[in-house]
């Protein structure tokens, strides 16, 4: 459970912008006050019988600015107590550029001092009509201490490549989404050791962002699922 909740979306990610589609991106043309709800499961098929529910992810919009937003990712995952994170997501000429606290997810939320360096996530507009699709990997380094000791925690995505196209069905609407399929690795470090490894599947929608997502550990085995369950745009 703990490395779920560590993992999640992160996610998830994470990606939302609130821009018309021809100023920012097509995946995510969202407005302020917009918010997406995905239920996290251990499995996909604990998700197809709607058993062994870990929790809920949810990503709103809380502020529209000039050529950027500002949402707030909510985890929560029992029996940890509800998390929450802010920040920023900018448009680019062809895409949309995420902060790179956005790997974090709501675990920010456990640290009142953490220094946050690295790359910003970059989803542009055009996924390919060829596969596979290399996207530029990222790094996220948290500078905090806790409990009085100093903590230096890195996550990577590395090997982001577009793979396929898949259409699915999710519990937040009859009709198919026609999706992108994004794979990464995530590399996760403490303290200059390598504590966690693992593999992200997520499909893309236009229009509305990761609508599932699928994680696996080192040895391919599925340890999280998560699916869109509740939207308003």
């Amino acid at each position: 459970m703990k490395r779920l909740i560590l993992t999640i979306f992160i996610g998830n990610l994470c990606i939302i912008s609130i821009f018309s589609q021809d100023k920012c991106s097509k995946f995510y043309p969202i407005t302020e006050n917009a918010s997406f709800t995905s239920a996290v499961y251990n499995t996909k098929t604990d998700a197809e019988n709607n058993a062994n529910k870990a929790g809920e992810v949810t990503y709103s919009v809380d502020e529209v600015l000039d050529n950027a937003a500002l949402y707030t990712v909510t985890v929560t995952m029992a029996p940890m107590p509800t998390q929450k994170a802010q920040y920023k997501v900018t448009c680019t000429d062809d895409g949309v550029s995420i902060d790179p606290s956005a790997m974090a997810g709501g675990m920010l939320s456990r640290f009142s001092d953490a220094e946050i360096t690295g790359d910003d996530i970059f989803l542009p507009n055009n996924l390919g009509d060829t596969f596979p699709k290399d996207l530029d990997d990222a790094e996220m380094t948290i500078n905090a201490t806790t409990g009085g000791i100093a903590m230096t925690m890195t996550r990577k995505r590395i090997n982001r490549t577009i793979t396929m196209e898949d259409d699915i069905i999710t519990p937040a609407r009859s009709a198919v989404f026609e999706c992108y399929v994004l794979e990464y690795d995530v590399v996760m470090s403490m303290n200059g050791s390598t504590v966690m490894t693992s593999k992200i599947k997520e499909w893309l929608a236009e229009g509305f962002g990761v609508v599932q997502s699928q994680e696996f550990d080192a040895d391919g085995n599925e340890t999280s699922f998560s699916w869109l369950v509740d939207y308003t745009r």
